[in-house]
């Protein structure tokens, strides 16, 4: 098996040796290799954290208590707040579409490119939502118009 090799002819003994010295040679490589795929590892996972870190710092918001702070530095009475904003931001943001939609709506109908060109009735309706959606007042009361 081992003809025409080096190791033609040695000895059994210095055959295992050698195969055990190769054996320790490759677990050592295995070993030092794991070792190195480990701290690239936690090289990336650190570089990942700086730059998170920073992106979360770069990013200033009005806090709980009126103060400016980083991301990075909100704490839960924060997030709570940034929450309950968020939601009524979602809610005010979804009437200003609806008020968008039926301008829209109105004049693509009316064939006319400004809202001051619709019909009275038109911009008495348009008036009615945008009060309701920006100035938050009731609905004023019907004016006929002439």
């Amino acid at each position: 098996m081992l003809h025409g090799t080096p190791l033609a002819g040695l000895p059994r003994e210095e055959l295992e040796s050698r195969i055990a010295a190769c054996r320790e040679f490759e677990d050592r490589l295995f070993k030092e290799g794991e070792e190195s795929d480990r701290k690239l590892v936690d090289l990336c996972v650190g570089v990942a954290y700086q730059q998170a870190a920073r992106d979360l710092r770069s990013i200033m918001l009005v806090t709980a208590d009126g103060s400016m702070k980083s991301l990075l530095d909100f704490t839960l009475a924060d997030v709570r707040r940034w929450q309950q904003r968020s939601k009524a931001n979602v809610l005010s943001w979804a009437a200003r579409k609806a008020f968008f939609t039926r301008a829209e709506q109105l004049l693509t109908g009316a064939g006319v490119d400004t809202v001051c060109d619709l019909p009275p009735e038109q911009i008495q309706e348009l008036a009615e939502h945008a009060r309701g959606t920006w100035k938050k007042r009731p609905p004023a009361p019907a004016v006929a118009t002439p």
